[in-house]
C-alpha cells in the first residue's frame, strides 16, 4: 500500500475544535459537580429535619442515632446490693410484680441485672443471704450513652436480652438508665406519628384517591 505525502488527514487529528470541547466538557464537569454537591447537601438538610429536628447540613444518619432522653428509660427502679435476697423477693417480685428484672447498683454504681429465677437459686433456707453475695468484679453487659441505637441492638441479640442498662461510662458505671427493644422504635414511631399527624391535617379531597392507587 502506497501511502500519499500530501495526505494530511489523520485518525486523531487536533484542532482548535478540540479546545472548545475540551472546554464545554469541563464545564459540565464542573456543574455536573455542583449539582450533586447541592443534592448531597439537600439530602443531608431533610434527614436531619425530619429524622433528628435540626437545621443542619451535618452528616447524620438515622442509623447512628445515640440512647438520648428520648429512647432510653430513665425512671428506673433499683435494688440497693446490700438488700437481702429474702427481701428483694418479697418487695420487687411479689404479687405486685412490675419489672421482670431490676438493676442492682451499689451507691448509684451499676452490678448487675437481677430476676426472679436468679435471686430463687440463692435465697438459702435462712434467708439471711445477701444480694452483694451474687455479684463479683466481673463486667455486666451494659451500654454507654454515646452508643447507636444500632449497636445496642446488635448487643441485645448477641446475648439474648430484652434491656441493657445504661451507664454514663464504663469506669464509674453510674446508672442514667435502661433501654429495651421496643425502647429502639421509638424513633420511628415518633416519626410515624408525625408523618400521620401531617397528612391528617393536611388532608384534601383527593386523599382517598391518593391511598386507594397506593394500595393497588
Amino acid at each position: 500500500m502506497i501511502v500519499d505525502a500530501t495526505d494530511t488527514r489523520k485518525d486523531f487529528a487536533a484542532d482548535r475544535r478540540l479546545l472548545g470541547i475540551a472546554a464545554v466538557a469541563a464545564c459540565v464537569g464542573v456543574l455536573s459537580t455542583v449539582a450533586a454537591y447541592a443534592l448531597l447537601q439537600l439530602i443531608r438538610l431533610f434527614t436531619n429535619i425530619f429524622f433528628f429536628h435540626s437545621w443542619s447540613t451535618a452528616p447524620n444518619s438515622p442509623a447512628h442515632n445515640t440512647l438520648d432522653r428520648e429512647v432510653m428509660t430513665r425512671d428506673v427502679t433499683t435494688i440497693d446490693v446490700n438488700t437481702s435476697i429474702a427481701e428483694a423477693l418479697d418487695t420487687h417480685f411479689g404479687p405486685h410484680q412490675v419489672h421482670r428484672a431490676f438493676p442492682i447498683v451499689s451507691a448509684s454504681r451499676f452490678l448487675g441485672m437481677a430476676d426472679r429465677a436468679m435471686l430463687m437459686k440463692h435465697v438459702g433456707s435462712s434467708g439471711t443471704a445477701r444480694i452483694s453475695d451474687l455479684f463479683g468484679e466481673h463486667l455486666p453487659v451494659m451500654a454507654l450513652p454515646e452508643e447507636t441505637c444500632r449497636i445496642v441492638a446488635t448487643r441485645l441479640a448477641v446475648h439474648h436480652l430484652e434491656r441493657l442498662p445504661v451507664v454514663k461510662d464504663a469506669d464509674s458505671r453510674h446508672l442514667l438508665g435502661l433501654i429495651a427493644r421496643d425502647d429502639l422504635i421509638k424513633p420511628s414511631l415518633s416519626l410515624f406519628d408525625e408523618e400521620h399527624h401531617y397528612e391528617q391535617v393536611n388532608q384534601t379531597p383527593f386523599s382517598g384517591l391518593r391511598q386507594a392507587f397506593r394500595r393497588r
